[in-house]
């Protein structure tokens, strides 16, 4: 049968579209269990440390604070090369070396993702980009482990072999919801002026605003909420000082 050249195009359209739009699902659905992927640890930081003296600037906050979260992962040193297929078209795939946090788990294995760490180019269109996937750790020592996307939660491609890696903990800065401001607004005569500030998820508690003048001619210890400083030197420009106490 001789099919039309607007025909043949249509067809020829419909076979390459899954190739065209990048990343296409060549393997199994994952069933992803976030259990695992759940249990990181979060500690708080305050700074200034304690009985370090630091010096800041007017308009410069005397205390901050935010949470260290560890979690597990693994380290890869070295990238993955992987040759796949989608409609008989070749794609090629790479996981670029670096720390790989734990996502979660299921029967394929342990999952550990990182953000831009896959690589596809697609031999049919040309089709090159990078995503945000992982690799699959199988528990069967006898089984290779596994390409991963994370937007469409399938395990691509076999990686055909048993990956080399290193068991890690990972520290990520993470911004406290809840997050206090001590400001230094200047001095006059022999007293200094702060500003409490409150943020709940970035956005001030202008109710909760308030200034507060210190005389310090002959105390040169100042508290709030909890919170001790001893002002070493202050000026209309900066505030010399020590945390001897962080904020209840």
């Amino acid at each position: 049968m001789n099919l039309s050249p607007l025909l043949l195009i249509l067809v020829m359209s419909f076979s390459l579209s899954g190739c065209l739009s990048g990343v296409k699902d060549t393997g199994k659905e994952a069933v992803i269990s976030y259990t695992i992927g759940k249990n990181n640890k979060a500690d708080k930081v305050n700074l200034p440390h304690l009985g370090e003296v630091t010096q800041i600037s007017v308009g410069d906050s005397l205390i901050h604070s935010y949470k260290v979260e560890e979690t597990k992962g693994i380290k890869l040193s070295d990238k993955i090369n992987i040759n796949g297929r989608y409609n008989g078209f070749v794609q090629n795939y790479t996981i670029h070396p670096g720390e790989f946090k734990i996502y979660g788990s299921g029967l394929d294995g342990i999952y550990y993702i990182r953000n831009n760490s896959v690589s596809q180019w697609v031999s049919a269109s040309g089709h090159a980009g990078t995503y945000d996937g992982g690799v699959v750790i199988s528990p069967n020592k006898s089984k290779g482990d596994s390409l991963f996307f994370i937007s469409t939660k399938t395990i691509v491609e076999p990686i055909g072999k048993k990956i080399k890696y290193e068991k890690i903990t990972i520290k990520n800065k993470v911004p406290n919801d809840f997050r206090r401001e001590l400001i230094y607004v200047g001095k006059s005569g022999s007293s200094i002026q702060l500003e409490y500030r409150e943020f709940n998820k970035d956005y001030i508690r202008p109710a909760f605003n308030q200034t507060i003048t210190y005389d310090i001619s002959s105390d040169k210890k100042i508290g709030y909420k909890g919170a001790i400083f001893e002002i070493i030197d202050a000026s209309n420009t900066g505030l010399k000082y020590k945390v001897l106490k962080y904020l209840n």
